[in-house]
């Protein structure tokens, strides 16, 4: 599946290690892991996980593009910048 390997292209992208929120042999998100860790994530880590996630289940629910783009590094609004010109959804 396309969507999939582009999926995870995007999360490995992120120098972040946003890899440990998914099982992607089962393609499942760990979601226990994420509301476990959430709490203690950079502010930046929740910006980048949240894009992640709305990716992931394909509807805006999460990311707010408005504070994002005020704290987010210039590297990872380019990331998201190339996401949103050529968009996918899992």
């Amino acid at each position: 599946m396309a969507a999939s390997s582009d999926f995870y292209q995007l999360v490995d992208s992120f120098d972040m290690n946003m890899q440990r929120y998914w099982n992607f042999e089962r393609k499942e998100l760990l979601t226990d892991k994420v509301n476990y860790e959430y709490p203690s994530l950079t502010s930046g880590e929740k910006h980048i996980l949240d894009f992640l996630i709305d990716v992931w289940k394909g509807k805006c629910q999460r990311f707010d593009f408005i504070h994002a783009a005020g704290r987010l590094s210039s590297n990872n609004r380019v990331i998201i910048a190339d996401w949103f010109t050529n968009p996918f959804f899992v």
